[in-house]
């Protein structure tokens, strides 16, 4: 009942009870442990959302019982009391969740856990539960929501959806856009009323007042980090992102950034009072053991020995799955669950077909003629269509660690162009027909990102992505010109522009820009000059061609493909987009795809196969030979 009236005072309209009737509604409610600042609410239905905990120590309700006593410890807890506890936590029954860090937080309380599940929404949504209780609330307004983050009072939740860094105010439902994130990696709410989040790929970390206002870039002195997945400490000031395969300590009001240590593939999470958690370094780097290490924020520097907490996590794409709350509370994804890579194939009538793929991969780029299908990620692998065989490429092209990614086809399908990642930006070139691969140029700026977009149709130009950096905030299309050997801008927007695709006549351009207002999809005259054509209606991304330059097909924020018939002439024009497929495959919108050259079928890459489980641990403290406070 407290938190009801809370809510009905909280000093921001948007955050109270939009009705009267709500304010009722939520008095007459009751509910066991919920989160500081929203423990009035209850699960709406109570069969929809049930997880299954299991344990070999503990049952159902011990849990339950033990996720209560430990939120309610004091300092005279004796050693038994402070054992860890154990519990495998299941999404709710018909959904699935996320991968990675980007699909669940726990509460600083420790009490409950925000989480996204896809299912019922083929876009996947917020839903909230008490580790007291069996049953999970969606929260409304969430659809498409990814990274969802905890306000330091648990009263609200972070997350992005739609092209926007998002609150709601989980007692109220109350949702409220606050900035652009046309492609975010994480956010983080500090207790100095700060939201720090990145909001597209190559761009900086932005700060944010919760309340709304202007979206500041927060560059660092080194402008060679590209930071990702920013997390505040207690003292709402220093915060931990990670960059060039290490974890960096820095501070809202300190432009530099000290390193912490290397953390390989991997985004590194912190846990209070005043821990890194980290994967280690091995093959694949794909589900690796988590440790955790002490941050002496005064030194700047990772203190003692690090100490081994879970012997597998999963560590999808580089988001380390896990999250903790301020009391000892973690929350792991895994262990032992493998996440299958599947390529799926829709056709315009909505019949589908799909092939497992075991490498770990997350870009595809189709060949001209149809009949491969090149997947990047960890390795290059390509996949010959008709005969639904995979062979791993042999384009490493030095003994690091690399990441080879993206790409595009020559004219004649006899050459495959790949970026490097991991700090040795650049591309190669791969010869399918002697199975041999070279470096074609590194990138303009050695703390800039390239990412291989297109090779124009006749053979002269390939078309990347410029990532940010070194003083330059937003990314860049430019074009390798194989007659010259010099890399240049391709043209200059005021945003972000990417995803630049030739159309098939080359006279063309289609790409991708980000503003304040988010993703859309445009058309503009190659070489130039010219001015852009904006493609889209109400945000879009990744513009593909079809092969005749007719269609040119984009994902919009509802996920579902559409197309715009293109018409080139004295001036272009084009339709108002149309849906070409009639579900976003699995109900995933966060993939990438393809269309046959006739655009009639669509070859999506999605991470799929077992949900994958969460693993909670109460007081992993114990684990790292600390008691409670």
């Amino acid at each position: 009942v407290a938190d009801a009236i809370g809510c009905a005072l909280e000093k921001l309209a948007a955050d109270r009870f939009a009705t009267a009737q709500a304010f009722a509604s939520a008095l007459q409610r009751r509910s066991g442990v919920m989160p500081s600042g929203a423990r009035a609410m209850r699960a709406s239905h109570r069969w929809a959302g049930r997880w299954v905990i299991a344990s070999t120590a503990v049952s159902v309700a011990a849990v339950a019982v033990a996720a209560w006593s430990w939120s309610h410890r004091g300092a005279g807890a004796t050693a038994a009391d402070n054992a860890p506890v154990f519990a495998t936590l299941m999404p709710p029954q018909g959904e699935q969740f996320g991968e990675g860090s980007r699909a669940f937080s726990v509460s600083p309380d420790g009490r409950s856990v925000a989480f996204v599940a896809y299912g019922a929404d083929a876009r996947g949504a917020l839903f909230v539960r008490s580790l007291a209780a069996l049953a999970s609330t969606r929260l409304p307004g969430t659809s498409g929501a990814a990274f969802p983050f905890w306000s330091p009072n648990g009263a609200s939740l972070g997350f992005f959806a739609d092209g926007q860094l998002k609150t709601i105010h989980v007692l109220s439902g109350t949702v409220r856009p606050l900035c652009p994130a046309s492609a975010p990696e994480g956010g983080s709410w500090g207790s100095s009323d700060v939201i720090l989040f990145k909001a597209e790929d190559g761009g900086p970390l932005r700060r944010v007042s919760p309340a709304g206002g202007p979206c500041t870039a927060l560059v660092p002195a080194n402008f060679s980090l590209n930071e990702t997945a920013p997390h505040f400490l207690p003292d709402g000031k220093h915060f931990i992102s990670t960059a060039r395969d290490t974890a960096w300590l820095g501070a809202l009001d300190d432009t530099s950034r000290a390193p912490l240590r290397e953390s390989p593939a991997s985004n590194a999470v912190f846990a209070a009072p005043d821990f890194l958690l980290f994967h280690t370094s091995s093959e694949g780097n794909r589900d690796l053991a988590l440790y955790a290490q002490r941050i002496d924020v005064a030194s700047r520097k990772l203190v003692g020995e690090p100490r081994r907490i879970l012997d597998r996590v999963l560590n999808p794409s580089g988001n380390l799955g896990a999250a903790v709350s301020t009391n000892g509370v973690l929350l792991a994804q895994g262990p032992g669950v493998t996440t299958n890579h599947l390529v799926v194939w829709v056709t315009r009538g909505g019949d589908t077909d799909s092939l497992v793929v075991p490498q770990d991969v997350w870009t595809i780029r189709r060949s001209r003629d149809g009949q491969r299908l090149a997947l990047g990620g960890w390795s290059l692998v390509m996949l010959d269509v008709a005969r639904r065989v995979s062979t791993t490429a042999s384009a490493q092209t030095d003994s690091g660690l690399q990441v080879l990614v993206a790409g595009a086809w020559s004219p004649r399908d006899t050459l495959f162009a790949y970026s490097r990642d991991y700090n040795r930006y650049g591309v190669g070139v791969f010869d399918p027909r002697t199975g041999r691969a070279h470096s074609l140029f590194s990138s303009p700026n050695p703390a800039r990102t390239t990412l291989v977009t297109d090779w124009s149709p006749d053979g002269r130009y390939l078309a990347f992505t410029l990532g940010s950096g070194a003083g330059v905030a937003h990314a860049e299309a430019w074009v390798y010109d194989f007659a010259s050997r010099l890399p240049r801008q391709l043209f200059d927007t005021p945003g972000s522009a990417s995803e630049v695709r030739f159309s098939p006549d080359g006279q063309w351009v289609a790409y991708q820009g980000a503003d304040e207002n988010g993703n859309d999809v445009y058309i503009r005259p190659f070489p130039g000059p010219g001015n852009p054509v904006r493609v889209s209606s109400g945000g879009g991304r990744l513009p593909r061609w079809r092969a005749d330059g007719r269609e040119l097909f984009y994902e919009p924020p509802t996920g579902v493909i559409v197309a715009v018939e293109v018409r080139a002439n004295a001036s272009l024009t084009v339709s108002s987009p149309r849906p070409v497929l009639p579900f976003a495959p699995l109900g995933q919108r966060d993939y990438e795809f393809e269309p046959s050259p006739d655009g009639q079928r669509f070859a999506f890459l999605l991470n799929t196969g077992e949900s994958p489980a969460l693993t909670l641990v109460l007081n992993w403290w114990a684990l790292v030979g600390r008691t409670q406070h």
